[in-house]
Formats: structure tokens, C-alpha cells, sequence
């Protein structure tokens, strides 16, 4: 069966940028691609001081800026660096939400401020399991947000070291239930991409690290060994992150019964209509898919117009705009076409998902909203009695330099996966329907930063050390965090000339027909962080 259920009106957000697109069934064989899987390890780094200087001083003519409660660890760090005769600014995340920038002006008016460190992470993390909605939303925003005045402010500053409590890897192989530092890491792997010339890091530790020695541990990696982001430290050694090619197991730890329930935020907008595709084929299962987006009536006219007559449509849309009142300019008058040919690929996922024997529902839900996630998790609760995997694959993207990217723009992209996935993973909880599975959508970005993306980045990277604190919280539910390298004919990276520049980066971009069977490859058989992509070219430095 098929069924559309507009469960609660949907609030104007910038562009989601996934684009649905229905392809033509091409048997595997014809468009064979090899998709290397990888996932990624701590491997040691050298000592500090067998590292190449930074360049870097700490001394008399330092002015430095920390970032961080008040608390032993500041306070531990500030003395050590005013043992140095550096002089010390501090400031708390809080003073840096609102509008901060008068007051960062007044900071800079005293001289210019040559580094930050960061110590916005180090408070202890409430657990998953106990933790409000309001208070998620204020700790994600006291990470992402004071780390976005600081740097949209602080544009000439030499380095940027931040501290996080993740247990001394990043959350790589072992977690301790935090998650909120990927925030920080995301973004910070981001900046080092749009700053080459500025040192960045972003230094990992256990949580019962003394305040000595994690100060002492910060200052020497200011001072030396530039080219790598993310550093850990755990039991007195040095680590750094790297990825490691890693088949997936050849048996499976979980099944995907016929008849399994899915729930799909993103609707079915980009890689999620070939990936739903694919599972509906396997499982003939029940799928509800979540968008922000009223669908048009299948019989409207305007439809069949779009594949007939595009320009006279776009010619009537302007006459439209015009009578509407609305300045009426193409590009707004192809936005219009654009959100339509959304909706219309989507009704044709809707149909294709009926005739592979599965059962669809579609729902209206801004899933940044805790209400209208309520309102769709009651509508799923009336249809059935569990879900056996979530996949949040919701996201957005607007490629801009932080020094141009808005406030409200920022905190969206962030919004749709941060609060995206706690209102659903709570409400679906709460209402007694918590799934086997869950399957989290990310990016190459979060892995590795990428300029232009900060806010991306630092989503992405959420959403990995997400799956780690599940897989330490909730070791019964199957997790898995997929970094997807850049898809080819779907999805964000495949309009325009992004194909072209992924192209001469020597990126390879994934098919639909060698990607979507990959998500239930790893339900099946994966698990944790994984990234899948071809060649990655000018990535596989990072």
C-alpha cells in the first residue's frame, strides 16, 4: 500500500539541498564499481619532541585566548602559560552565543590575539539515556556556535588547539558514552582545510587525565608537529588517526526479516531513493519516510507539464510571481520548478517502492521540530508495533567560507542532523517503538574537514561519535555511521560542476547501483564508523 500522511505543517528552512532522482534499473553488472571500505584506527605518532617546531612561540609577546568554564583545566592552563609571561584572556562559551562581537572587538582593541585553545568539551557529558532536549540543544549550541563567533571574528589568528574528553582516541575503537566533542572536531578538521596557514588541532583525552598534564600535553603540541589535526592521547602515548582498508565480515550479526519496518528521515530525496530501493527488493518491508515537504496531488497538472513542456511551465510559474505580487525572477521561478521535480521524483520512489512488494508511508515532519516529530512517531505508532532500523539520512549542505556563512545557515545544517536525530531517537523511545538498528548518513567531510563546510563538518562528525557513545550506551542496538564519499548522478555532489572538480581531485564518485546495496551490507555485516568511497585522491593525505 501506498499513503501520504501530512502529520504536521512543515516550517520554511534554507534549501535541503538533496535532490530525489528515480534511475532506471541497471542490472549490477553494467555498471560494476569497486567501493573500498574504510574504517578508522589509532596509530602512534611520534614523541613530541622527535616532531619538526611548529614555528610557533609562547612567550612575553604571546596573547592568548582560552575558551572554557571555569575550572581546574583553565585554570591549570592559564598558569602554565603565565609562567611563560604569556598573556592570558579567558572566556566562557556562554559569553559567546547571542551577538559576541562587540565584545570580541573590545578584546582585539587590546592587541592582536595569536591563538585560541579551546577548552569548551571538557565538562563532563550527561548520558544519552538522561539527557532533556533542552539541554542537548544548549550543549550542541555552546560548542558550534561560540567556535563559530570566535573564528568569523578572529580571522588573523595563528592557531587554534582544542581540547575534548572523548577518552583519549576519539572515540575510535573504544568510547566512554561522550559524543558532543565531535562537534568540535568536525569543525576544527574544517577550519584547518579553509585555514591552511594557521596551526590546527584538536587534542583528545581520558577523562581522568590530571589538569597538569593535560595543560602540559596542550602547550607542546602548540609548539610543535603541524601537520596533523587530530591527536590522542591514552595511557601516556601519542596517537593519531588514520584509515585502514577493512573488508566487511562474512558473517552477519543481524537480520533484515521480510516484512522489516524502517524509518527513514530525509524522505527519499538523493542516495536514499536507490538505497530504500534496495532494501525494499531484500525485505518487502514497511518504510516511513519522513520530509519536511507537502507533496502536490500525483494528478496535478503541472506535473505532467514538467516532463512535456518545461519552459512554458517556467514561462506560467513568472506570470504566477508576478500575480502573487512577488518580484518575479528566473531564478526564482526555478527554485519553483526545482522543489517540484523534487516532489515528483518522490511520488515516483512512492510508486516504485509499491510495485517491489513493500508498503510506504509518507510523512510530513520537520525533524528539527520536537512537535512535529511527536506527530509523525504517533502516526508511525498507530500503523505499527516496532521499527527495526532508523536511518537518519536528513541533512543540508551550503558550501560557504565561514567568513561569509550566516549565523542562521550555520546553526540549520547543524539543527536538521544534531536535533534531527535526539527528537527522533527520544520520541521513537518514548513511544516504546526503539529501533534494532540505527543508520546514520554522513560524509567524507566529517572525516576529514573540508573548506567551505565547517558546519557540515562538524554535523558529520557529530553524528560518528554519536554511534560510538550508542554502541558504549545501548550495545543492543546494531549502529553504524557511514562516511560516504561523493555520490555521481544523486545527491549533493552531483549538480553543477562538483562532479568536474571532484574529477581533477582524482575523487572517484560512487555509482547508485554499486552504493545503494552497501547500506544493507553493513546492517548486515559492519558496524561503528565506516567510510565507503572509491578513490579519494586528494583526500587520502588528509
Amino acid at each position: 500500500s501506498l499513503e501520504v500522511l501530512n502529520t504536521a505543517a512543515a516550517v520554511v528552512t534554507p534549501e535541503i539541498v538533496e535532490e530525489p532522482q528515480i534511475l532506471e534499473e541497471t542490472a549490477p553488472a553494467a555498471q560494476e564499481q569497486s567501493i573500498t571500505r574504510r574504517v578508522p584506527a589509532a596509530v602512534l605518532r611520534p614523541r613530541l619532541d622527535l616532531c619538526r617546531e611548529s614555528g610557533l612561540k609562547l612567550d612575553a609577546n604571546s596573547r592568548v585566548l582560552l575558551v572554557g568554564d571555569p575550572g581546574k583545566p583553565m585554570e591549570t592552563l592559564a598558569r602554565k602559560l603565565r609562567a611563560r609571561k604569556v598573556q592570558v584572556l579567558t572566556l566562557a562559551p556562554l559569553a559567546l552565543l547571542g551577538d559576541p562581537q562587540e565584545m570580541l572587538k573590545e578584546l582585539l582593541a587590546g592587541g592582536p590575539i595569536q591563538g585560541v585553545y579551546f577548552l569548551g568539551d571538557l565538562n563532563p557529558q550527561e548520558s544519552l539515556l538522561s539527557m532533556s532536549f533542552e539541554t542537548w540543544q544548549a550543549e550542541v549550541e555552546q560548542r558550534s556556535e561560540s567556535l563559530y563567533h570566535l573564528f568569523r571574528t578572529l580571522t588573523e589568528t595563528s592557531f587554534l588547539v582544542c581540547a575534548t574528553r572523548l577518552g583519549g582516541l576519539h572515540a575510535i575503537q573504544s568510547s566512554n558514552g561522550a559524543c558532543l566533542g565531535g562537534l568540535v572536531s568536525g569543525f576544527a578538521k574544517a577550519l584547518a582545510q579553509e585555514r591552511p596557514q594557521m596551526l590546527v588541532k584538536v587534542v583528545d583525552f581520558e577523562t581522568n587525565l590530571t589538569a597538569a598534564t593535560l595543560a602540559e600535553h596542550l602547550i607542546a603540541e602548540t609548539l610543535a608537529d603541524s601537520g596533523c589535526v587530530e591527536i590522542g592521547w591514552k595511557d601516556g602515548l601519542r596517537y593519531g588517526i588514520s584509515l585502514l582498508e577493512s573488508p566487511a565480515a562474512s558473517q552477519p550479526d543481524f537480520d533484515l526479516p521480510t516484512g522489516a519496518v524502517f524509518v527513514v528521515s530525509g524522505g527519499s530525496g538523493g542516495i536514499i531513493s536507490p538505497v530504500v530501493l534496495d532494501l525494499a527488493r531484500a525485505t518487502q518491508g514497511t518504510f516511513f519516510l519522513l520530509s519536511r515537504t507537502h507533496l502536490p496531488d500525483p494528478a496535478d497538472p503541472d506535473l505532467l507539464r514538467l516532463k512535456t513542456d518545461r519552459q512554458a511551465l517556467l514561462a506560467d510559474v513568472m506570470q504566477r510571481l508576478t500575480a502573487e505580487g512577488k518580484k518575479a525572477t528566473p531564478a526564482l521561478a526555478e527554485q519553483k520548478l526545482a522543489a517540484l521535480e523534487r516532489a515528483a521524483a518522490t511520488l515516483e520512489t512512492l510508486t516504485a517502492l509499491q510495485a517491489a512488494g513493500a508498503q510506504a508511508h509518507y510523512l510530513v515532519c520537520d525533524v528539527t521540530r520536537p512537535e512535529s516529530v511527536q506527530a509523525a512517531v504517533k502516526q508511525i505508532s498507530v500503523i505499527s508495533d516496532r521499527v527495526d532500523v532508523f536511518i537518519h539520512a536528513a541533512g543540508m549542505e551550503r558550501s560557504r567560507r565561514l567568513d561569509s556563512k550566516p549565523l542562521d545557515e550555520f546553526k540549520q545544517t547543524i539543527a536538521v542532523k544534531a536535533h534531527g536525530f535526539f527528537n527522533l531517537f527520544k520520541t521513537l523511545q518514548q513511544a516504546n517503538l526503539q529501533p534494532r538498528a540505527l543508520v546514520f548518513f554522513g560524509s567524507v567531510a566529517g572525516r576529514f574537514g573540508n573548506a567551505g563546510q565547517v558546519d557540515y563538518a562538524a554535523a558529520n562528525d557529530l553524528l560518528n561519535k554519536i554511534a560510538a557513545a550508542l554502541q558504549h550506551e545501548h550495545p543492543a542496538i546494531k549502529t553504524v555511521s557511514i562516511d560516504w564519499g561523493a555520490w555521481a548522478e544523486v545527491g549533493m555532489a552531483s549538480r553543477g560542476h562538483i562532479p568536474e572538480l571532484m574529477k581533477l581531485a582524482g575523487i572517484e564518485m560512487i555509482s547508485p547501483a554499486a552504493g545503494a546495496p552497501l547500506v544493507r551490507a553493513e546492517l548486515l555485516t559492519g558496524g561503528g564508523e565506516v567510510v565507503l568511497a572509491g578513490a579519494l585522491g586528494a583526500l587520502e593525505g588528509a
